[in-house]
């Protein structure tokens, strides 16, 4: 039906008859063009002030999202040393592939190609004891670990092991054997997070009647396979003498004595954590023991010496 007119209540505008294409009637386009319906649904301002709650999303924060284009890790910094407490984003294989976060010290072995070694920013508490900020868990994880921190001017290079712990309040002690005793400012201390001391232990034995022989290696004898770095001895009288036995003996790399001074048990049926004087052992060196001297009323029974022997190979990592 054509049109005559608009009612004058819309327009002012009056147009006769309409014939042809509306998009030929470029005066009426403009028309209503020009009338609020067209710029308010251009108006990108939000003239009704509605807000994120309204349309359900009150709980998204306006936050930068995580990258997923392929490749685009390679943007983000590096970072060389991971600390114990970094995590990483995983999906959980176990309970259809849901994310969670991950320690960086829950995940080890060579395979994975993340650094043996973490940093702990701890401080020294006394010549065999530093602590740091941590978890109650992180305590219980890390007692057997071996450790390794640098002299406050970076001269000396202490390993040792962390023979026990103790958390209170936030806060992980340690209380440690190494190859040199800590010191104040002693810094960059590192732990190695699932390398347990015990993975590096072995023993020599001697079993029977001991008898002195300072020209004949004694018992059975250790044959080193790799580099390595021998880091803490102890010694036990399997079957104790009686009367007041003098035991001295050595540990031998091939003919070379790894203790300037013989360890000697005294009275004693066992001597723990002694270090020696020399612990660089090279593959293929022979460690073996001898009894130097041997004496009480009654001769004592089995020698057992054991000792961490850690592969140099972990050291290249830190």
């Amino acid at each position: 039906m054509p049109i005559k007119y608009f009612p004058e209540t819309i327009s002012l505008a009056k147009w006769g008859e309409i014939t042809g294409n509306i998009d030929e009637q470029n005066d009426l386009i403009n028309e209503l063009n020009s009338k609020a319906p067209i710029l308010h649904i251009s108006d990108v301002d939000n003239p009704h002030n509605v807000t994120k709650s309204q349309i359900g999303l009150a709980n998204v924060s306006n936050d930068a999202q995580l990258k997923r284009t392929s490749n685009d890790f390679n943007s983000f910094d590096e970072k060389i040393n991971t600390d114990y407490n970094d995590i990483v984003l995983i999906e959980d294989s176990r309970n259809d592939y849901e994310k969670k976060k991950v320690k960086i010290s829950a995940i080890g072995g060579e395979s994975t190609g993340i650094n043996y070694w973490l940093n702990v920013n701890a401080n020294v508490s006394g010549s065999n004891s530093f602590y740091f900020d941590g978890t109650k868990d992180q305590s219980y994880e890390i007692i057997d670990n071996l450790f390794i921190c640098e002299s406050s001017n970076g001269s000396i290079i202490r390993r040792g092991i962390i023979k026990s712990t103790n958390y209170n309040n936030g806060l992980i002690s340690v209380d440690c054997i190494s190859d040199s005793l800590l010191t104040q400012g002693d810094k960059n201390f590192k732990i190695a997070h699932f390398i347990k001391s015990q993975n590096f232990s072995f023993y020599i034995t001697i079993p029977g009647e001991l008898v002195a022989d300072t020209d004949h290696r004694q018992g059975s004898f250790y044959f080193a396979s790799y580099d390595s770095f021998l880091l803490v001895v102890d010694a036990k009288l399997i079957t104790a003498a009686t009367g007041s036995p003098s035991v001295s003996w050595n540990l031998y790399k091939n003919t070379t004595a790894l203790f300037s001074t013989a360890p000697d048990f005294g009275t004693n049926t066992s001597l723990l954590n002694l270090i020696p004087n020399i612990n660089a052992i090279q593959a293929g060196d022979l460690i073996s023991v001898k009894i130097l001297t041997s004496s009480g009323t009654t001769k004592a029974a089995d020698l057992k010496v054991q000792f961490i022997l850690i592969p140099s190979f972990l050291l290249f990592k830190i």
